[in-house]
């Protein structure tokens, strides 16, 4: 994988720089010119600053930890982007991020353009959404690439002083292995879900286990029943058969009872009687019209007497006015108030007088007419005495026709009940037959709970099998996680990795210190017991001195960090599913004497030849180890870019 263009704006110190072209460019010195303090020589030039642009443009962060408006020029204060483009075969991608930026704001974007042109857009709708995929077409973390490539002045990882946790993530994703980490999750959930199949199986067995348990059950209880049906025939029939004989003896015992009441029955001459309650019937009706006329002379005559008594008080209220005719005609008249004349009292005389001689007329009349019905109701009512007094006494017929009839009725019940009971005994002579010949009713059920029965031991078996091969998934993935674990497959690539970077460390370090110090990576570490246990180091040891890292001088501490540091990218290259072509070392040259330099100029140049390119950011002069330059210059608070980088004969 190669970076091909950057293209940093008002990006820290650096304000309109030209493209920089980085592939394949050799071995490339990155100087600084001060121009607003001389007294700092190269020092604050801003040279730091495209490395920092590579780095943020990638990561959102700067190698020494800057990120967010930090990043943005402070006397431009807006309008920051970083452009890089980087090839991945015929593939090329191109990340742009901006810092309050006009037009896009905050925003990353990220294009791939194949080799026709076309530019697709990768970019998703959040930041982090999108550092993610640029990680993934990188094929480098932010941590890969601080450790391995870009060995930042104030902040190269102190790799020899790391925790054995640090080591292996840092030494696993720089030699590719950090996808096992992955697998192993990956295998870890697979495992998770086999384990809950095979517990949704186990559920399903165990119900399967208790069906064919309840089934067995169901079969032993219809086996005993059919077998107690069966002992049983002979001792029902007989309890049938003996409740059938109760019945026979009490329809015996009825029968002849019946026999005898209708004999007394046959006895009486009742037809004789009702001919003689016939007649009587006849002179009950003639008595009963006469009882009818009788009722009718008393309704007249009460009626005559009623009306005299209304005309006869009539005569003594018209009698009694006309007594006080006088005392009445005195009074005022009560409509006028004008007192009455003796005319008036003359007249009223008279009227009253002629309606006292019509009432009595009318009374006399009533008191004629009610003596006439009153006569002829005692008439009416000898007639009727007389009739009833000549009637013959027939309430012994009639106690014998009563006592008839419910001789007749207590026949007619006892016959039905006979009846009735002769209707059970051949039911339960049927039952007892019945008992002795028919088919046992149990078999029928047996059959079924047998049905039954195999059902639930063929899904038993079916189930069985299932969980089977359930345990048989489960045992697998267990395999698979183990093989996938920190103890698996991984720690046996972390074995064959070490030999490698210790190779490698072995080889930068008799470079740069006459082979003075000694680092061996380890994956076993010894306790203060002397005993050993599974732990990622890096042990240090200087022949003419120190023990240990933390005794080493301070120069001889960067000479280890960077002996492992290129170690560590020669690992990623070798290692690594997209190497970088490109290593960025930033004032590594410095603590150095001139035969350390010398040392490490011949291994950076070799590197240039074997990566493609090497930027080497310093503030001394090292032109006569490096002959292609590039110079950032700081004027006015802003620095520009000019040099062999800004230059396009050389670009792949």
């Amino acid at each position: 994988m190669k970076f091909k263009e950057l293209e940093p704006r008002n990006f820290l110190t650096l304000g309109t720089v030209p493209v920089l072209h980085l592939a394949d460019r050799g071995l490339v010195l990155i100087e600084g010119v001060n121009e607003d303090d001389s007294s700092t020589n190269s020092n604050g030039a801003g040279k730091s600053s495209i490395a920092d642009a590579l780095c943020w443009a990638l990561f959102g962060v700067t190698a020494r930890g800057e990120k967010g408006d930090a990043v943005v020029n402070n006397k431009l204060k807006k309008e920051c982007f970083v452009r890089l483009r980087w090839s991945d075969g015929d593939t090329d991608y191109e990340v742009i991020r901006h810092r309050k930026h006009k037009e896009h704001k905050n925003a990353t974007h990220l294009f791939q353009i194949d080799a026709d042109g076309t530019r697709t857009p990768l970019h998703k709708g959040t930041e982090a959404e999108t550092q993610v995929v640029i990680e993934e077409k990188l094929g480098c973390s932010y941590e890969v690439f601080t450790a391995a490539i870009y060995a930042g002045q104030e902040c190269m990882p102190d790799i020899p002083a790391m925790t054995d946790k640090q080591l292996k993530l840092l030494v696993e994703e720089a030699s590719g292995t950090e996808r096992l980490e992955r697998a192993y999750e990956i295998a870890g959930d697979r495992l998770k879900k086999q384990e809950e199949a095979r517990g949704i199986v186990r559920i399903k067995l165990e119900r399967a286990q208790a069906a064919v348990e309840a089934a067995q059950a169901r079969v032993e209880q219809s086996t005993a029943s059919a077998g107690d049906h069966d002992a049983g025939r002979g001792m029902r029939a007989e309890h049938f058969r003996s409740q059938a004989g109760q019945f026979k003896d009490y329809v015996a015992q009825v029968t002849e009872h019946v026999r005898g009441l209708q004999a007394s029955a046959d006895a009486e001459n009742i037809a004789e009687v009702e001919a003689v309650l016939a007649s009587h019937r006849e002179l009950l009706a003639q008595a009963q019209a006469l009882a009818e006329e009788s009722m009718g002379c008393r309704r007249l005559a009460d009626k005559a007497g009623f009306d005299t008594d209304v005309q006869l008080k009539e005569v003594e209220r018209l009698k009694a006015s006309l007594d006080n005719a006088e005392a009445e005609m005195a009074k005022p008249c009560p409509e006028c108030g004008k007192p009455h004349t003796p005319e008036e009292l003359e007249s009223f005389k008279a009227h009253l007088t002629e309606r006292l001689r019509a009432a009595a007329i009318s009374a006399r009349a009533c008191m004629d007419a009610s003596n006439t019905a009153k006569a002829t109701l005692e008439q009416a009512t000898t007639r009727e005495q007389q009739f009833r007094a000549g009637m013959p006494d027939v309430s012994a017929m009639i106690g014998r026709q009563q006592q008839h009839a419910r001789l007749i009725a207590e026949i007619n019940r006892l016959s039905a009940e006979a009846k009735v009971s002769q209707g059970h005994y051949d039911n339960l002579t049927a039952r007892a037959d019945q008992e002795l010949t028919q088919p046992n009713p149990f078999h029928a059920v047996l059959e079924q709970d047998n049905q039954a029965l195999a059902n639930a031991r063929a899904a038993l078996a079916g189930v069985e099998s299932e969980f089977a091969a359930a345990e048989h998934a489960v045992t697998l993935a267990q395999t698979v996680v183990k093989v996938f674990s920190p103890a698996g497959v991984r720690a046996q690539i972390l074995d064959t990795v070490t030999p490698f970077l210790n190779e490698r460390t072995s080889e930068y370090l008799s470079t740069l210190s006459d082979g003075n110090i000694n680092v061996v990576w380890s994956t076993l570490s010894t306790t203060a017991r002397g005993e050993l246990r599974e732990k990622f180091v890096i042990e240090v040891e200087n022949e003419h001195g120190a023990t240990s890292f933390g005794g080493l001088s301070g120069g001889e501490k960067k000479k280890v960090r960077l002996a492992c540091m290129l170690a560590l990218q020669d690992l990623v290259a070798s290692r690594a599913t997209k190497p970088i072509d490109l290593w960025v070392g930033d004032e590594v040259d410095g603590a150095l004497d001139a035969a350390g330099l010398e040392r490490l100029m011949v291994i950076l140049e070799k590197r240039a030849r074997d990566r493609g390119t090497v930027l080497v950011i310093s503030h001394n002069d090292l032109k006569c180890w490096i002959n292609d330059v590039t110079t950032v210059t700081k004027t006015g608070k802003t620095s520009t870019v000019s040099g062999i980088l800004t230059e396009t004969r050389h670009a792949a």
